[in-house]
C-alpha cells in the first residue's frame, strides 16, 4: 500500500516534469487535454444536471473512457453513449479518449482537485483494468479507503502542491502565511495542510 501511494506521488512529479507544468496555479485542464481528455463546459452541466443523470447525487467528478465503451456489452455501451449524446451532442466527444465531468456547484478549488484526481486515473492506466469504463469521485473529504482513490488523492495533492516547491517557499523564501500559500497554489486549506505535514510542518 505505502509503495503504491509513493509511486502515485512520483508519477505526479514525472508528469509535471515531462510537460513542464509547475506552480503557481498548475493548469489542470490543459494537463487533461495532453492525455486526450476533455472537460465538459460547466454550462452544459448546469443545464442538464448531468451528474445526477449519470450516477446520482454527491458527485464531484466523473471520467468516462470513450474508447473502452466499445468493449462493453451492447446494452451497456448504448446506455452510456445515449447519455453522452444528450450531454454534448454539439461537443464532438467522439474525438476524445476520455470525457471528464466536474460538478460546477463545487468550489473552484475543489474542482481543480477533482480534475487532478481524475487525471491520475488516466495517467496511471486505471481504465485498462477489466471492466473499468467510468470513474466516479464522490463529494467526500479527501482520504478514501479505496486503494485506487487514495492513489489518485496523493497524485492530485503532489501535482497541485509539489513538495519541492512548497519547501522552497516555506523554508527558503519564508512564505508561511496560509492564505498566501493557498493563493499561490490555488488549492484548499485541506490540501495545503496535507502537503505541509509531509514536509514536517504542523
Amino acid at each position: 500500500m505505502k509503495n503504491r501511494l509513493v509511486n502515485a506521488e512520483i508519477a505526479a512529479r514525472d508528469f509535471a516534469r515531462t510537460y513542464n507544468l509547475y506552480p503557481p496555479q498548475v493548469p489542470v485542464r490543459a494537463a487533461l487535454r495532453l492525455v486526450g481528455a476533455v472537460v465538459l463546459p460547466k454550462e452544459i452541466l448546469r443545464d442538464t444536471r448531468c451528474l445526477r443523470l449519470m450516477c446520482g447525487c454527491n458527485v464531484s467528478a466523473v471520467t468516462i473512457s470513450v474508447r473502452h465503451l466499445l468493449f462493453l456489452q451492447p446494452e451497456k455501451r448504448d446506455f452510456y453513449l445515449q447519455k453522452l449524446e444528450k450531454l454534448c451532442e454539439r461537443f464532438g466527444y467522439s474525438r476524445a479518449h476520455f470525457i471528464v465531468l466536474v460538478n460546477p456547484f463545487d468550489s473552484y478549488r475543489r474542482q481543480r482537485f477533482s480534475l487532478a484526481h481524475e487525471l491520475e486515473h488516466i495517467v496511471q492506466g486505471h481504465f485498462s483494468l477489466p471492466g473499468k469504463v467510468i470513474s466516479i469521485l464522490q463529494s467526500t473529504q479527501i482520504g478514501s479507503s479505496n486503494v485506487l482513490e487514495r492513489e489518485a488523492d496523493r497524485f492530485a495533492a503532489e501535482f497541485l502542491v509539489p513538495r519541492s516547491v512548497l519547501k522552497r517557499l516555506y523554508f527558503e523564501e519564508g512564505i508561511r502565511n496560509m492564505l498566501d500559500l493557498e493563493e499561490y497554489f490555488d488549492v484548499s486549506r485541506q490540501v495545503l495542510e496535507i502537503q505541509l505535514r509531509k514536509i514536517g510542518v504542523r
